[in-house]
């Protein structure tokens, strides 16, 4: 399985600007770039370590998955959530040749814990010997900031400026995990594992 960004999104779930504000940093914004630059790197490995924990998206973004069996005849889980559409599903060949399933033959399944790739009726097409499916949908839950839960949208801000608080350490404390309170705001949005 190889789960690949086709398109990220246009927008942070967090603007710089209410980052800069939180950390009581407002003075960097247009003034100095160092500084400001290191603030937009670290909202986005926050943004990027708050997706990965959460096993979603935060702002629209457009992914392809590549699977080479179908864990379910008849249904696939997607691998990120909130899943706001399925644009494209095709079988590749063992020679790399694409062909498009018709629409008509899958759907987006919303019910259950996690959206899912499903046939319409019956069960998906035989992935090609060889070969393996492409799914290309867009994930998220909208296009902007307030789209966003807003306790995700705090987790971000608050691991970001743990982040930028800590971007000259050398230490062992740099490559601790995701503090407890940042842990707490994202705990009720992880995927439930059985």
């Amino acid at each position: 399985m190889a789960l690949t960004l086709a398109a990220g999104p246009a927008t942070p779930p967090v603007a710089i600007a209410d980052l800069a504000e939180h950390a009581r940093l407002a003075h960097l914004i247009g003034a100095d770039a160092e500084d400001q630059g290191a603030l937009t790197r670290c909202l986005d490995a926050a943004s990027a370590a708050v997706e990965r924990a959460c096993g979603t998206a935060l702002i629209r973004q457009t992914w392809d998955w590549r699977i080479v069996s179908w864990r379910d005849g008849g249904a696939e889980p997607l691998p990120l959530a909130p899943v706001l559409s399925i644009e494209e599903v095709a079988l590749v060949s063992a020679a790399g040749v694409e062909t498009a399933l018709d629409p008509a033959h899958w759907r987006l399944d919303r019910a259950g814990p996690r959206e899912t790739l499903r046939a319409a009726a019956g069960a998906l097409p035989p992935i090609p010997a060889g070969g393996a499916a492409r799914i290309r949908f867009q994930a998220g839950y909208g296009d902007a900031p307030d789209d966003v839960p807003a306790d995700l949208r705090h987790a971000v801000r608050l691991l970001a400026s743990h982040y930028f608080e800590r971007r000259h350490a050398a230490d062992e404390d740099a490559l601790a995990p995701i503090p407890s309170g940042v842990a707490a705001l994202i705990e009720p949005h992880r995927p439930i594992r059985l």
